[in-house]
């Protein structure tokens, strides 16, 4: 996926960090209209979207999370990534968006066996 144009929505530092580690070229917001801005200028393959995000500031509450983004995609479908991955860990959040019938699929924390694997490769190497 690294070379693609790919776009991770998150509030969580450590979380991008992690992304960052696993697509070097990643695009990276911490809010819901960073991202819409990304969306709406870059041109998205990718999209990692989480549900429960903090600190966004927006009018209505039950917007401050990954379903905004995910229902202004909806709203703007020529602006709709080729593949949207919410990572959230929240499955009522997660099948909100996919309640939107936007094309989006849930993959929960699916960096933890990517980053497992890589630290134990690591490990493995170290103790040759």
């Amino acid at each position: 996926m690294d070379g693609m144009n790919i776009l991770v929505l998150d509030d969580q530092q450590r979380r991008h960090d992690i992304f960052a580690m696993l697509f070097k070229t990643a695009i990276h917001a911490y809010t819901i209209d960073d991202c819409i801005n990304a969306l709406e200028w870059e041109n998205i393959e990718v999209l990692f979207l989480d549900y429960d995000l903090k600190g966004n500031q927006r009018n209505d509450p039950k917007e401050e999370t990954g379903w905004a983004v995910a229902n202004w995609i909806k709203e703007n479908p020529a602006k709709s990534p080729k593949k949207i991955i919410i990572h959230s860990l929240n499955p009522g959040g997660a099948q909100r968006i996919m309640d939107l019938d936007i094309g989006a699929e849930w993959k929960p924390a699916f960096w933890k066996d990517i980053v497992s694997e890589e630290q134990n490769v690591s490990h493995e190497t170290k103790e040759q």
